[in-house]
């Protein structure tokens, strides 16, 4: 892995729940990524996957979350 300070986009066991109703959903289990100057990368997946739930979170636009 690169220098943690080449990094432009990096993410460690990023972990958030949901909670609805009274059920706490999982919605990101264990995500890491490390997104360097120059590279790109693209997230696909189904509808619900959890796509735009790690945008927020890598944004910290979501603050109930566990890793970093």
């Amino acid at each position: 892995m690169g220098r943690e300070k080449d990094a432009v986009l990096r993410t460690e066991n990023l972990h958030v729940e949901y909670f609805r109703g009274k059920t706490l959903l999982p919605a990101l289990r264990g995500v890491c990524i490390n997104l360097k100057r120059g590279e790109c990368a693209g997230i696909a997946g189904e509808s619900g996957c959890g796509k735009s739930t790690f945008a927020l979170a890598a944004m910290r636009l979501i603050d109930k979350n566990e890793g970093r």
